[in-house]
């Protein structure tokens, strides 16, 4: 029986096991590459619904253009990338299965030059060479991609808790060995793509120093800010100096006579980026929100922080115990508020219900029980 149940786990372990792309090593995993993609492409399409692109065609080829030239270098070079600048302030970016690479607006303000930004969109490129979200979900039964999307970039933890391992991996990092990995091989296609592999460095140090000057402004308001930044970087990352040897180094061995840092060009790239929240999503002032085209400006108790995405304004209290998210949607004018709210519930019962009157606006608030 013993000997029965080890073949019948040899024979499974031996049908999820594949070579590597990247790394030529044997991986557990239980996707083929067709449904990699697919699985991308579909996710692709909830992810934009999520966040939609930053408007300005010109900024998007130039993120494209840059994107592809190092993926060419990369050992999937025959993988079609998609490389896209959503329209966040949040300083981030991930990739999802199959190719499709993003990169949030609020990063790009903090990069220095197009070097640095290859170096970004290169370490993208590793986790989907080396699988890394293939693998991390062929070792767990949790995939919340769904869940996550909702959650990516905010920082919130009763968000974060509704997804699963692998939705959080996208986001957040694989940790240190997979991340390390994802470095070293960004720095192999840093080299072989012309630029300088030093610009890998350089990021972690723009990086490191953008989430220090967040912390001090944190410590004088006296909050808290949520360890990790992007990529759990500097939970998951070793020093500078141990990076530059294990990184770095062996790429440098790969560079040719050209060791391109495009700074100017990129800087002039980035004239007219919007930095912080855009007017089109709203603008945070402390715990104050505006929002000029929908007319509105609402005001939130002391000590609550503001999550801000174009889908929905997340209030929460400082203990995070507390939340309150509004999104927008079309007004059916033959429903009043207590029959709207009956029917976005389904055939949950409502107790404790109430008009609302707010000038010339109507409302009706209720209770779930339980």
């Amino acid at each position: 029986m013993m000997r029965t149940v080890l073949v019948c786990l040899a024979c499974a372990w031996l049908a999820g096991c594949a070579v590597n792309p990247a790394t030529g090593r044997n991986d557990f995993v239980m996707m083929s590459e067709r449904q990699e993609l697919d699985l991308g492409a579909r996710y692709n399409q909830e992810i934009l619904k999520q966040y939609p692109r930053y408007d300005d065609a010109r900024l998007q080829a130039y993120i494209q253009r840059v994107g592809e030239r190092v993926a060419r270098n990369s050992h999937r070079s025959q993988l079609n990338y998609v490389f896209t600048l959503v329209d966040s302030p949040d300083i981030n970016a991930f990739a999802l299965p199959g190719g499709y690479i993003y990169i949030h607006r609020g990063l790009l303000a903090y990069l220095n030059s197009e070097a640095e930004l290859a170096a970004v969109l290169g370490h993208e490129v590793g986790h989907v060479t080396a699988r890394h979200s293939v693998r991390q979900q062929s070792q767990s039964t949790a995939w919340g991609l769904l869940g996550q999307a909702a959650a990516i970039g905010t920082g919130i933890g009763a968000v974060g808790d509704l997804t699963g391992v692998m939705g959080n991996a996208f986001v957040r990092g694989y940790g240190r060995d997979m991340e390390l990995e994802a470095d070293g091989l960004g720095a192999q296609y840093l080299a072989r793509s012309g630029y300088d592999p030093q610009a890998m460095i350089e990021v972690v140090k723009v990086l490191k120093n953008q989430e220090d000057f967040a912390r001090a402004q944190a410590a004088k308001r006296g909050e808290a800010v949520a360890a990790g930044g992007y990529h759990g970087l500097f939970d998951t990352h070793p020093d500078n100096e141990r990076r530059l040897q294990q990184v770095v180094g062996p790429a440098r061995a790969l560079v040719g006579e050209s060791q391109e840092v495009g700074r100017d060009t990129f800087l002039q790239m980035l004239d007219g980026l919007v930095f912080g929240d855009s007017a089109a999503s709203g603008i945070r002032r402390g715990r104050h929100f505006y929002h000029g085209e929908l007319d509105f400006t609402l005001s939130y108790p002391a000590g609550w922080q503001l999550v801000n995405r174009p889908d929905v304004l997340i209030g929460h209290s400082a203990d995070q115990q507390a939340f309150v998210a509004m999104t927008l949607e079309a007004a059916d004018a033959r429903l009043t508020p207590a029959e709207f709210l009956r029917q976005r519930v389904g055939n949950q019962r409502l107790a404790a219900g109430e008009e609302l009157r707010l000038g010339a606006l109507q409302g009706y608030t209720a209770v779930l029980p339980g």
